[in-house]
């Protein structure tokens, strides 16, 4: 890994200034509210009964300028019945002049047997690794150890798997001193996180949504300490153990590298940290002072951008391009992406929405599926920013960005419009809990509500004081 650290010098002074966020479309505030929170807490559909819905056809020849104003759909109480949706047709409207947007004309909603091979292979892989994840919804005591110690992998009846190391059911516990300092929303958060990226020979990736405050970094602290050092393999040639997984890449902006160094030693022991060899990629540190083996590695975005697309060819380098310097950049690339960490981490990962992005176009080089993606703001200003994230964690899950836009964008956002008739908000709802539905076990989402809970109440005291003379 001596390699990065030469490359990563030469590109210090190359940084170019960021890229200007994109212009924000109409917020859907709304979504808010209606994105996986837990794996299992979404509600099932109400049906309203014996309820009509009257639509006006008529036109507004009154003349006035009608102007669009931003997106609201409140709260969803009922949901109109599956029977409502069966012949659901866009309604002719005549154009007016408004300078304010309205809604359109959208195409027919691709049926799930009309989409891409890909798109129908991802949904099936994520089908069949759901069908293995049951939500934990028990007591503490569900999974763990009789001194205490969580198991990543319980059996369905809260029961420790018994099989011999290496073995498909050998129990993953994690570490004794970190179990006694999890909350149970943690718990679940980790197995959750687990859940993904063991399931299978290449596992697959997820996104942790949690609140601030909930302990996002603790639970992947905790994830890939227990992806690097309890996945063993028992080789009979030799009798010795040998790790199944060696490297794991944490990117996160340049102002959190640090913070992620201090979280990693507030946790784990001075022996555990020399044996996970973490080390931080800054660009104000000598070569002697970066680790040449490597196991877990936190970056920045800008380096990590800039490095790959140099070494692709993407960009240009920086000075004259000699054959070492070739020779490194190449390494570089087999460390960062292909065939690149065993699992890689983006923390505040909202900073990929812009599908056209360097940073985008970086990642895209990346070839392992174990992908977890951290953010506290799941929403973005604009769905197709949504569907970059999650993308990347899950590829082809939603299908192309035609197939997304389709199914979702456009119905979505052609009921949330002045001029959208009871039809459009009818069908914007349905799509929007489908949505939901389709990403209920890729994406784990916890609001401020499991801090209230385990916080103390909170007392105001009112206390009087008399004036003095002088006041």
């Amino acid at each position: 890994m001596e390699v990065l650290a030469d490359i990563s010098d030469l590109l210090v002074d190359a940084l170019p200034p960021p890229t200007p966020a994109a212009d924000a479309a109409t917020p859907l505030g709304f979504l808010d509210d209606l994105m996986p929170s837990d794996v299992n807490d979404l509600p099932p559909p109400v049906y309203a009964q014996d309820e009509q819905v009257e639509i006006d056809d008529e036109d507004d020849d009154d003349g006035v300028e009608h102007v669009a104003e931003p997106p609201y759909i409140p709260e969803i109480a009922q949901w109109s019945s599956d029977d409502d949706f069966e012949e659901v047709e866009e309604e002719e409207t005549k154009s007016k002049n408004s300078k304010g947007r309205k809604k359109r004309r959208i195409a027919e909603i691709i049926d799930e047997e009309d989409l891409e091979e890909d798109t129908i292979l991802a949904r099936n892989e994520e089908q069949a690794r759901a069908k293995l994840f049951k939500a934990d919804e028990t007591p503490t005591s569900f999974g763990r150890t009789e001194d205490g110690r969580v198991c990543l992998n319980p059996l369905p009846d809260g029961t420790i798997p018994t099989g011999a190391v290496g073995a498909a059911d050998a129990p993953v516990l994690v570490d004794d001193y970190i179990s006694s300092k999890l909350k149970p929303h943690q718990v679940k958060g980790i197995r959750f996180l687990w859940s993904h990226i063991s399931s299978g020979p290449k596992g697959f990736g997820c996104i942790l949504a949690d609140f601030m405050g909930l302990g996002k970094t603790l639970q992947v602290i905790t994830t890939v300490h227990s992806f690097l050092n309890v996945m063993t393999v028992y080789d009979d040639d030799t009798s010795s153990e040998y790790a199944k997984y060696n490297t794991a890449l944490i990117l996160a902006p340049a102002i959190c590298v640090r913070n992620w160094e201090s979280e990693f030693t507030k946790w784990l022991s001075a022996r555990q940290l020399a044996r996970l060899q973490l080390t931080t990629l800054e660009a104000d540190k000598s070569i002697s002072d970066r680790l040449n083996a490597i196991l877990v590695m936190v970056m920045g975005y800008e380096m990590y951008r800039n490095i790959v697309l140099q070494a692709t060819g993407e960009e240009k380098t920086r000075g004259k391009t000699t054959p070492d310097l070739q020779r490194r950049m190449k390494d570089a690339l087999a460390c960062l992406c292909a065939p690149g960490p065993d699992l890689i981490v983006l923390d505040e990962g909202h900073r990929i929405r812009d599908a056209k992005s360097k940073l985008v176009k970086a990642l895209s080089h990346v070839e392992t599926r174990r992908r977890i993606i951290l953010t506290g703001y799941p929403i973005q200003n604009h769905m197709k920013e949504y569907w970059t994230m999650v993308n990347f964690a899950r590829p082809n899950y939603l299908g192309t960005l035609q197939e997304f836009k389709n199914r979702f964008v456009d119905p979505i956002e052609n009921g949330q419009f002045e001029d959208s008739s009871a039809v459009d908000i009818v069908l914007s709802r349905k799509r929007t809990f489908i949505l939901t539905k389709e990403l209920s076990t890729l994406v784990l989402r916890r609001d401020a509500g499991y801090l209230h809970r385990q916080l103390p109440a909170k007392h105001e005291f009112v206390l009087l004081c008399k004036l003095s003379p002088l006041q």
